[in-house]
């Protein structure tokens, strides 16, 4: 008789094992600590135990484990083989086939809510041994250890939430590159190209002259596609600086231009853009669709844009002028030397 009332016993802790584990599984450790900071007194209770992540989820499996064991070591001592092995498949069927995809229920949250905070002291002591059986599995099989916490949205709503601490020691500029580069390959050459109406295009037998120089000048950019007879028959690159050196000389056009065209696909993903950039050493990219036809160009400029979250400008000869470059070096110290001083006048208010 003892042995009947110990193995339902055990068969009890089975249940309740596993309605406790589908509570946890239903929010996430991230979700529960916003809810527990926005003063939910039951997140902030089963947070404890949450918090501790992986080795949570070994705990309860090892106490699954150990009381189903248990239970069908003594239901099949105290029942005939056939007996047994029906009660042992029900038992399965509702442990692992049934309560897991089952709707929570309220008897479920309550258990949770009250076995939180034994848990979470199991826990304090049990963490450094399940921590490392956790990292053991999770390098032997690559199957433990991924609660789906740190993906991208994670890190990224992470990110948006240190921009709003008043004490953040990271500064929203530094927070803004991380998140764009956390969202960069997500996006395509479509989403970013300069489309073909905007593309200043250069015809490779236009004479080179002021009025040509004023015009490209004008556009802010120092390369341009060049074509031949129409449009759509790209046949190289115009760099200005190459140009301005042969200005003096009553040049043709087509002395200088490149011909280093190369192509990418507007479904690419920025990423292989960006590698493509970095093989080739171009600084332009032809855009094409799938039906060969040219729907824009894409520069090195628009890949880093993209990638810091920053408008970086085409000026082609802000490191080729001494007084420039000195020039800009100072405006930044001054700019420094301002905000310093200004946090030292705060600081002494």
């Amino acid at each position: 008789m003892s042995h009947t009332v110990f193995g339902l016993v055990l068969i009890l802790v089975s249940l309740i094992t596993v309605a406790i584990n589908k509570s946890y599984r239903q929010l996430s450790p991230k979700e529960l600590k916003r809810r527990a900071r926005n003063g939910d007194k039951t997140a902030k209770m089963l947070y404890k135990a949450a918090a501790y992540g992986p080795t949570l989820q070994i705990l309860l499996s090892v106490i699954l484990i150990v009381s189903l064991s248990g239970s069908f070591v003594l239901i099949s001592s105290v029942l005939n083989a056939w007996v047994s092995l029906i009660v042992i498949v029900i038992l399965l069927c509702i442990v692992f086939l049934w309560l897991p995809y089952s709707k929570l229920s309220s008897v479920g949250r309550h258990l949770s809510y009250w076995l939180s905070r034994p848990l979470a002291m199991a826990l304090h002591y049990l963490h450094p041994l399940l921590n490392r059986v956790s990292h053991i599995l999770h390098y032997r099989f690559k199957t433990i250890g991924s609660t789906g916490i740190y993906n991208e949205e994670d890190l990224y709503e992470l990110l948006e939430w240190q921009k709003e601490q008043p004490d953040s020691s990271i500064s929203p500029d530094k927070l803004d590159v991380m998140q764009h580069v956390l969202t960069f390959n997500h996006k395509l050459v479509s989403d970013v190209l300069i489309p073909r109406r905007e593309v200043h295009l250069v015809n490779v037998n236009e004479p080179i002259g002021p009025i040509l120089l004023e015009e490209l000048h004008k556009t802010g950019h120092s390369r341009f596609p060049v074509y031949e007879d129409k449009q759509d028959n790209i046949v190289g690159t115009l760099y200005i600086g190459d140009l301005l050196s042969k200005a003096k000389e009553d040049g043709k056009l087509k002395d200088v231009v490149k011909h280093d065209t190369k192509y990418v696909h507007e479904d690419y993903r920025l990423g292989e853009v960006l590698k493509a950039f970095s093989t080739t050493k171009q600084h332009l990219f032809v855009v094409v669709n799938s039906f060969e036809e040219f729907v824009g160009i894409v520069t090195i400029g628009d890949i880093l844009s993209q990638l810091l979250g920053v408008s970086l400008t085409d000026d082609f000869d802000d490191y080729e002028n001494l007084r420039a470059v000195a020039a800009s070096r100072a405006k930044i110290e001054h700019t420094k030397h301002q905000k310093e001083a200004s946090e030292t006048t705060e600081v002494i208010q």
